[in-house]
């Protein structure tokens, strides 16, 4: 099952995957056309975007911006728009046959362009091969999509084969057709999802290769959890939070000198993990970012200046002056917001498009009981290895408080970057975010299982595997219906 899983995993996620490439027109997937831009600006040597002056309502505002051939712009744009209404052969084929224009310029993209690009290469090797071979736009950006697919599964498959905790929960969160069709688009969250997977499973394999905490460092699978912790910490600061599992497991003698020098070694390389992350932030997203804009509006009731003021878009420093004024709300609201957000469990399943196609609600209950099954698997995995390499419940208990941390850290960045200034709620936060952070819950579960048990586990692994089969047919189905029948 070891081996077996992983390859049908990797057949069936192909098949799937491929199918939404086939069935989405291109920009249908949350933000796919900024993420196509970013790509294409790589493949010009523009690692990095830029500001830019955009004139609104009577003033000039510097918005991020990223450079990208015109001609695949208009493209991507024209099949956006296109995706909105019936899909006939008409519209198609002149999406299909618009050309390059070789004319490199830069639109705005917004925050996009401030992200560091690693997760970008896949795509942008895709398009850019695909452009030197004489392929259309439309066709470059399919390759690209195909290309990002690939080094997705790529991720996931290595990830199920290391694993050696919660492997029918990662199973899981890779096979949701939320997590696909992230994989299967221009979109990098995709290979960010892929990423924290992947580290949490070599996580869970460094644990299970030591005989003792002190010899973590020096094992390869700790290294390989923590670079690409590093990565994913990158692209996403809050997902820093990761790197708590390269703290476990915690001295089980606090008062053994060894046991405590061991953990300080541990969060010195944490620490060190950091500074890249932190070196970006200030220095090169500040210079590629601006805030999104929209029509002018009046500051919302947690403003603290004077009334009415008017904006034009979101301004963190603004935002960060209503919190200073109103300290507790950096509390209230996040916790206000996640639990009036039912929605967030079933985007976090899958609510594709522009979060306006929605499956029926057999389906998420199936997925939901997919996902039971999946966490009874992973605590009916038997004991394998020596006792003292066990977590314990305060290893589990400094993951599940790294995991709220998070959570709050997702909404109160959104909150500031995202949000109107001064409103009383938070805008922006969709469940696709909470998917990398499952991982990290999956490989701390608890191991009770005997033989009986274990036999139990091995059959309950494959209920993830079987929704992915039902969920290709039914998110197929479901596509074509919203895109080439309505």
């Amino acid at each position: 099952m070891t081996r077996l899983l992983p390859l049908l995993y990797f057949v069936g996620s192909l098949c799937f995957g491929i199918t939404l490439i086939a069935v989405t027109p291109i920009g249908q997937v949350a933000d796919e056309v900024v993420h196509i831009i970013r790509a294409d600006a790589i493949t010009h040597g523009k690692f990095l975007g830029r500001k830019l002056p955009s004139p609104m309502y009577g003033t000039k505002v510097m918005q991020g911006g990223t450079f990208a051939d015109s001609g695949l712009f208009w493209m991507a744009i024209d099949s956006l728009l296109q995706g909105h209404r019936l899909q006939t052969p008409e519209n198609a084929s002149r999406v299909r046959e618009m050309g390059w224009s070789h004319r490199i310029e830069l639109y705005e993209t917004g925050g996009i362009g401030g992200y560091f690009p690693i997760f970008y290469l896949p795509a942008a090797a895709g398009l850019g091969t695909a452009r030197l071979l004489g392929a259309s736009p439309y066709n470059a950006v399919q390759i690209g999509r195909f290309a990002n697919l690939l080094a997705f599964l790529a991720m996931g498959t290595t990830a199920l084969w290391v694993a050696r905790r919660g492997r029918a929960v990662l199973l899981w969160v890779l096979a949701a057709p939320m997590t696909l069709s992230l994989a299967a688009s221009f979109n990098q969250d995709g290979q960010l999802i892929g990423a924290a997977v992947l580290g949490a499973a070599l996580a869970s394999r460094a644990w299970d290769a030591a005989d003792t905490p002190d010899e973590l460092p020096h094992t390869r699978w700790f290294w390989a959890a923590a670079a690409v912790i590093g990565l994913l910490a990158l692209v996403k600061p809050p997902y820093l939070s990761l790197g708590v599992l390269l703290l476990l497991p915690l001295p089980a003698d606090w008062r053994s000198r060894a046991d405590r020098e061991a953990l300080w070694r541990r969060i010195g390389i944490l620490a060190l993990l950091s500074i890249p992350c932190l070196l970006w932030l200030t220095l090169a997203f500040p210079s590629a970012t601006g805030s999104p804009m929209h029509q002018p509006y009046e500051a919302g009731p947690l403003w603290p200046g004077a009334h009415p003021t008017t904006f034009l878009g979101t301004d963190p420093a603004a935002q960060m002056r209503v919190l200073l004024a109103h300290p507790l709300q950096a509390v209230v609201l996040p916790v206000w917001e996640f639990f009036h957000s039912p929605a967030l469990l079933l985007q976090a399943i899958g609510i594709l498009g522009w979060l306006n196609i929605r499956f029926a609600d057999w389906f998420y209950a199936l997925w939901g009981a997919a996902f039971a099954a999946a966490v009874v698997a992973g605590v009916l995995t038997p004991r394998m290895f020596d006792a003292r390499r066990h977590l314990r419940p305060a290893d589990i208990a400094v993951v599940v408080l790294a995991v709220i941390a998070t959570i709050w850290a997702i909404y109160l960045s959104q909150y500031v970057t995202w949000t109107d200034v001064g409103k009383a709620s938070i805008d922006g936060v969709t469940g696709r975010y909470l998917l990398p952070l499952i991982p990290m819950l999956a490989v701390v579960l608890p191991r009770l299982a005997g033989p009986a048990g274990a036999r139990v586990g091995r059959v309950l692994d494959l209920a993830p595997l079987l929704m992915l089969v039902l969920g290709g047919y039914v998110v197929q189905r479901a596509l074509i219906a919203f895109f080439f029948i309505h």
